[in-house]
């Protein structure tokens, strides 16, 4: 094989490498929040209900409703989520890439899994909606970028309410790897422990019960046996005797 075939053929390969990275990166996604999105973790992140998200800490220096998003690289598909409390005045949404986002949701049947530590993937445009703990929820998976609407943002938020604006960064943390489980979440998981604790105990003073006891009755039990057997053969050997004396008596 010649050189300059070699170095030909070896251009080609690196030119094709270059080029299917640069178009599975081709994809760039808005990266905001608004509204009260970042108030409603407990919402999105909840074991209870079987909700597994992350939460990204770059979405606390964002707000959808005044233009300041950050662009970013997606390998999948591009989401936004939709936060609406069903009686009430409180909206969220979120702009961002659905890779490593969503790993487990009730509000997308048969997609996901808890245990897995691969999130859901949608390669094609999707819509779901699903309404749980009060909140009207809606995900949209978009194969091109979702524009942030300002004219959307307008008549979903309200305008005067300062609270979707500026919310406090106690409300933000690290993706879902780093997540604490929050107080209520803590105490079921504590009360469900102490039930099965007490359910353990009270399996083993049963078996204790049960299985322990009745060898050590059979076992006290034992001398009473003995001594009966024991009376009733020297009673038989007295009985023995006196039938010998008898027949002694009688020869003479």
């Amino acid at each position: 094989m010649k050189p300059k075939f070699i170095i030909f053929f070896g251009s080609v390969i690196s030119l094709m490498m270059v080029t299917s990275t640069t178009m599975a990166s081709a994809l760039s996604c808005h990266q905001c929040v608004g509204g009260d999105f970042l108030l409603r973790k407990s919402l999105m992140q909840n074991p209870i209900a079987l909700q597994k998200m992350g939460w990204v800490h770059q979405w606390a220096a964002t707000d959808c409703l005044t233009g300041n998003w950050n662009v970013i690289d997606c390998q999948t598909t591009c989401v936004s989520i939709w936060i609406r409390k069903v009686e009430g005045y409180s909206n969220g949404v979120m702009f961002d890439c659905a890779d490593d986002l969503i790993y487990h949701t009730p509000d997308i049947p048969g997609k996901g899994n808890i245990y897995s530590k691969e999130a859901i993937i949608l390669m094609d445009d999707a819509e779901y909606q699903n309404i749980r703990q009060g909140y009207n929820i809606t995900y949209q998976f978009r194969t091109k970028t979702i524009p942030v609407d300002q004219k959307l943002m307008a008549t979903y938020f309200p305008v005067n309410d300062g609270n979707f604006h500026n919310v406090n960064e106690k409300y933000m943390t690290y993706p879902a790897a780093n997540q604490k489980m929050s107080t209520a979440t803590l105490i079921f998981y504590w009360i469900l422990i102490g039930i099965c604790f007490m359910g353990l105990l009270v399996l083993v003073v049963a078996w204790i019960k049960c299985c322990v006891k009745k060898p050590r009755q059979h076992a006290e039990n034992e001398p009473t046996v003995i001594m009966s057997s024991l009376a009733a053969n020297i009673d038989q050997h007295r009985s023995e005797n006196q039938i010998s004396r008898q027949y002694t008596e009688i020869s003479v």
